[in-house]
């Protein structure tokens, strides 16, 4: 290269050219500040993306808190001698006998106690967008706390007999999601133990159906 200086005169002045050594220093330098530049670049938008992603996977569960609050506060203003009080909340498993399924219904039954038909034909009612009736439901829910009561609050678990244990969580209420997980992994049983860890029900439509499925695998 060439550099002209100014003055009274015009002088020429020529520089040696970058040994081989100074251009791969150089070329090894912009590299590196373009690899800080996309780095950083790269970094801005992961935290943005975790940003949004935590609004919108605890905002359902912030509207369930508010949700929850304000049914407490109706409560404690309403009357404690109300007759209703009882039957609605605390009453339901023995009101179980007097539901009556009317002939329309066209969902699966249920017997008690259950069977490996039974519950099957409940899943494939449930692939078919079928409703459940809600005396299969109550019913479930009684035999599902008769055991429950027998089972200590921590169960020890192992992979020595079965190989493997699958490990199931924050199906938030889609059906379709389970239903997949089931389909690829097999139905729970004694020999395809599963461990579901929370964050079955909440802000989807189908909540229902998830947790009567998760009731299901305790039989």
């Amino acid at each position: 290269p060439e550099l002209f200086s100014m003055g009274c005169g015009l002088a020429k002045h020529r520089f040696p050219a970058p040994s081989e050594s100074e251009k791969r220093f150089r070329a090894a330098l912009l590299i590196q500040r373009w690899y800080r530049r996309q780095w950083a670049r790269i970094v801005v938008k992961r935290n943005c993306s975790w940003a949004i992603f935590e609004e919108i996977e605890y905002a359902g569960e912030q509207n369930q808190q508010k949700l929850y609050a304000f049914f407490a506060s109706c409560l404690q203003v309403l009357p404690k001698n109300a007759k209703f009080l009882p039957s609605t909340l605390n009453g339901l498993e023995d009101e179980s006998n007097q539901i009556e399924i009317d002939e329309t219904y066209n969902g699966a039954h249920l017997r008690f106690p259950l069977t490996l038909k039974s519950l099957r034909n409940v899943l494939e009612s449930f692939q078919a967008k079928q409703l459940l009736h809600a005396k299969y439901i109550v019913g479930l829910i009684q035999e599902a706390k008769a055991i429950l009561r027998k089972q200590p609050n921590i169960n020890r678990v192992s992979t020595q007999a079965t190989g493997e244990i699958t490990i199931c969580g924050d199906i938030h209420g889609r059906l379709d999601d389970l239903l997949i997980i089931f389909s690829k992994n097999g139905l729970p049983s004694p020999t395809n133990p599963y461990i579901f860890n929370g964050d079955f029900v909440d802000r989807g439509h189908h909540s229902t159906e998830v947790l009567v499925e998760i009731t299901k695998t305790i039989f």
